[in-house]
């Protein structure tokens, strides 16, 4: 099991940073271009790879200036997954965990989910979310436990669902004109990226972006491995 699966924003960010040459905070719409391509099923050697080739092209025009944006990478990425679905026509596989110790780390990152979830869970203004949430977090490990080694794939949509449901319950209990305003920084955030991608990733970056600000509100963590070492 290749355990640089979990840290997939964190690598990206970090070769980012190393590439660029200085350090620089990633903006919120760098996190939600991020999410997108793990929606996507971007894999993390390809978005290194699309990253290494968006700075060699920068670095062929010479221009002296540096990159600041992640997003300035995004076509590379695309291209280079078009590239990777293409070699990997007829391939099969389902990334099994494969050891023990793969299935204990995993049984460790929902009980840490179970744990940020009690922390905020007092408060959080859907009760019905939380309670559907820790009933799913627990019927997932005890087949994480108690059943065959688990796919990380299927794992982790599961907890998609969840942060899913979290962020729904959320989202119900905002006002509308919180929530006009989240949609307006999003749109203001892409406005000069909206032409760089397809209509389909625009609409899920923009979401994303959202979320991130919904999660931001109410405190609940985001259910997902990729955040977790």
């Amino acid at each position: 099991m290749n355990y640089r699966y979990y840290n997939y924003f964190t690598e990206i960010e970090e070769y980012f940073v190393s590439k660029r040459g200085k350090h620089m905070l990633v903006s919120p719409l760098d996190w939600s271009l991020m999410e997108s391509w793990k929606q996507v099923g971007i894999p993390l050697h390809v978005v290194l790879r699309g990253m290494d080739r968006a700075f060699q092209k920068h670095e062929a025009h010479a221009s002296g200036r540096r990159i600041n944006s992640i997003f300035y990478c995004q076509p590379a990425v695309m291209e280079c997954f078009d590239e990777y679905q293409q070699a990997r026509i007829g391939e099969a596989g389902d990334d099994a965990v494969d050891d023990q110790a793969g299935s204990e780390k995993l049984a460790l990152a929902i009980r840490k989910l179970q744990q940020q979830l009690g922390e905020v869970s007092g408060g959080f203004p859907d009760q019905e979310a939380v309670r559907r949430t820790r009933q799913m977090l627990a019927d997932l490990l005890t087949e994480i436990v108690t059943g065959k080694p688990p796919v990380v794939a299927a794992v982790e949509e599961t907890l998609q669902v969840c942060d899913s449901i979290l962020v729904e319950g959320t989202r119900r209990h905002l006002t509308p004109e919180r929530l006009e305003a989240f949609q307006k920084e999003a749109k203001q955030e892409l406005k000069i990226y909206k032409r760089r991608v397809t209509a389909e990733m625009y609409a899920r970056i923009r979401e994303n972006f959202v979320k991130r600000r919904i999660r931001e509100e109410s405190g609940i963590p985001e259910f997902t491995l990729f955040f977790l070492s």
